[in-house]
Formats: structure tokens, C-alpha cells, sequence
């Protein structure tokens, strides 16, 4: 089966989405050898060439990484992913983060981490960001064939707040990242 993960904010920090989707990566390529990961991700130029930015971050026999130029947050991303997964005959497609392609070919699965700008809009002072994110978790939450949470409690926004199918919800903790694993003397 081929896999294709929008990893566009798979930033170099470790914190929030980035994390989520690195370790997210590692742990599923090790998990199902048998399976191909295509990741899609912003580009830096080195020797000449397009390299992902995070290509060194998540690696292995069944990992590739394809470069997504389009910008965050506009009309731009959500045809651009479409149209990539299309090219790349993807089986499964994840959307990591509340933004969701217009036509994908294949079943998908997107993640919402939170309901924070449903729940509590006035902490967005800016109009058009926070009515973009409100649209695109409506919008990934209808259009996806399953969605996953990582709390009991963002479940319950989304069924509150957006009309979601319960049915459709899987409820999945973060797990502990290995850093925190580390034996200390």
C-alpha cells in the first residue's frame, strides 16, 4: 500500500505538528515494512538540487520524500496536494493537519489536534487566518473518510462544534517521544 503524508509542517523544531508528523513517520515506516510512505515536504536548495528539509528526519527503505512548493493556508495548497497524490497513485492519503486536499483519488484520513480555533476565535486577532482555519476543520472533518484525535476532549469539540459523525472519530494519544525515554545518571 502506498501511504502519502502531507509533512509540509514537518518544521526542524520539536514541538506541535512538526513532531507529530516526524515521529508519526518514523514509527509507522518501522511498523509496516511492507507498506511505501511518500512524504511530501517544502524544499531547500543544496548542491543544485531540491532537497526536502526534513528528508534526514524521517528515513528508510520504504520512505520517499517528494517536494510540495506551495505555500501554507490558500486555494494553491489544497489543489497542489490533490494533484500530487493523484501523480503519485497514493492508496491512503493523511493530512496531519486540519488542511484537507479539494479531490483526492484515494480514501484519506486527517488529524485534528485541537478545536482551539472553533472553541475560542478571540484569541486569533487576525479575521482571515482564524476564518480559514474555522472553514478547512469543517471542511477536513466532512470530506475525510476518518478522523483522528488525540483526546476524548477534542473528539467532543468536534461533535459539538462542528456536527461530526462520532462514527467517524478515532481517538488516539500522542505517544512518548523517545527523548523522554532517555536514561539520565
Amino acid at each position: 500500500m502506498r501511504i502519502v503524508v502531507d509533512a509540509r509542517k514537518a518544521s526542524r523544531q520539536n514541538y506541535g505538528i512538526g513532531t507529530y508528523i516526524r515521529r508519526l513517520g518514523e514509527t509507522c515506516a518501522r511498523l509496516s515494512p511492507s507498506d511505501d510512505f511518500v512524504f511530501l515536504g517544502k524544499v531547500d536548495r543544496a548542491d543544485g538540487k531540491d532537497v526536502p528539509r526534513d528528508a534526514a528526519r524521517i528515513t528508510g527503505d520504504n520512505v520517499t520524500w517528494e517536494a510540495n512548493l506551495s505555500s501554507n493556508y490558500g486555494l494553491r495548497e489544497l489543489v497542489s496536494v490533490s494533484w500530487q497524490v493523484r501523480k503519485l497513485r497514493g492508496d491512503v492519503f493523511h493530512a496531519p493537519h486540519y488542511v484537507y486536499p479539494l479531490m483526492l483519488p484515494c480514501p484519506g484520513v486527517v488529524t485534528i489536534h485541537d478545536c482551539i480555533h472553533l472553541r475560542f476565535p478571540q484569541q486569533f486577532p487576525e479575521p482571515g487566518s482564524n476564518l480559514y482555519a474555522r472553514m478547512m476543520i469543517r471542511r477536513a472533518v466532512a470530506k475525510s473518510d476518518r478522523v483522528l484525535t488525540v483526546s476524548e476532549a477534542t473528539r467532543a469539540d468536534l461533535v459539538e462544534l462542528v456536527n461530526a459523525d462520532p462514527s467517524k472519530i478515532e481517538v488516539i494519544p500522542h505517544g512518548c517521544d523517545p527523548y523522554f525515554l532517555e536514561t539520565v545518571d
